[in-house]
């Protein structure tokens, strides 16, 4: 993959799903996780294996995104 890629997608459990599936594995990436609470915060993380580490954001209990 050459180039930048900027893509916004919910932060649900098919659309985890579907990373596996798309470009996004097996890549480098830099993705940042935000809320729009109250008091909104981000989180800024990078990884090569996506679809595994969003996975396990969702299953966290105390996240606090």
């Amino acid at each position: 993959m050459n180039g930048l890629v900027f893509e916004k997608i919910s932060f649900t459990r098919d659309h985890v799903n579907a990373v596996k599936t798309l470009h996004l594995n097996n890549y480098p990436i830099l993705y940042i996780l935000y809320n729009e609470k109250k008091r909104p915060s981000a989180y800024i993380g990078q990884t090569v294996q996506a679809s595994r580490r969003l996975k396990k954001h969702r299953e966290e209990k105390n996240g606090k995104i």
